[in-house]
């Protein structure tokens, strides 16, 4: 390398190092570059999350034409007829009910029970349960003259008992409007037909009896020795 080089490369080094130690930003002189084409586009919102509807309440007493229906069993105690504790809050909302129904002017109370042990102390004891939750409805302030109780043991049963299920389901206590009466062709809530062989009321038949035969003619055979009468032409 000749000494002019020499001279020029120190020269530039100089001017790099002065540049570096004092910090200073090079400017570029010009008009900044634009960017060719549109920008992209914002990502999509996110979707909300669907509305959560909230179920409706199941009604656990309505009134029907013919009855009271409480859609949660009343519990008692076993083999005794003190209400539980639990059902303290399904017994307020049937005080409720009857209150608030003021076209239902009476009401049995009826208890039933299933056919497990002895007819006789199962009659009794739905009896008594039938009169402790009339006692319990009265306590609630509904009138005691809208209300009767009596026990039908498991005269009149919803199933047939086959197991401790179906025995369970014929252990409850029911609420029949006695008055005001159902109109003739009100729809009633339905009930369990009943049990045993269809009898006839006061010679009415039942219904979907065959109808009698009429009485035929007795036949009669030719005695020995004689001809039968020709067939008439």
């Amino acid at each position: 390398m000749t000494q002019p080089q020499q001279r020029w490369s120190l020269v530039g080094m100089a001017l790099i190092t002065g540049l570096v130690a004092c910090g200073g930003v090079v400017q570029f002189a010009g008009n900044t570059p634009a960017i060719a084409g549109n920008p992209p586009a914002p990502p999509p919102a996110p979707t909300p999350p669907p509305a959560v509807v909230a179920p409706k309440p199941i009604k656990r007493v309505e009134v029907t034409v013919d009855h009271i229906v409480i859609n949660e069993k009343i519990q008692f105690d076993s083999n005794k007829a003190t209400i539980k504790p639990e059902s303290n809050g399904l017994i307020d909302e049937i005080a409720k009910t009857l209150k608030e129904a003021t076209q239902v002017k009476k009401v049995e109370i009826q208890g039933h029970a299933s056919s497990e042990g002895d007819a006789k102390a199962n009659l009794k004891l739905s009896d008594d349960r039938a009169k402790a939750v009339m006692a319990s409805l009265v306590s609630r302030q509904v009138k005691a003259e809208t209300l009767t109780a009596k026990g039908y043991g498991s005269e009149r049963k919803l199933v047939e008992e086959k197991t401790e299920a179906d025995r369970e389901k014929n252990r409850r206590v029911e609420f029949l409007i006695l008055d005001p009466a159902p109109k003739p062709g009100a729809a009633a809530t339905p009930t369990p037909a009943p049990t045993g062989t269809a009898t006839t009321v006061s010679g009415v038949k039942p219904a979907g009896s065959a109808p009698a035969m009429a009485p035929t003619a007795p036949k009669t055979t030719p005695k020995a020795g004689t001809l039968a009468p020709a067939p008439k032409k």
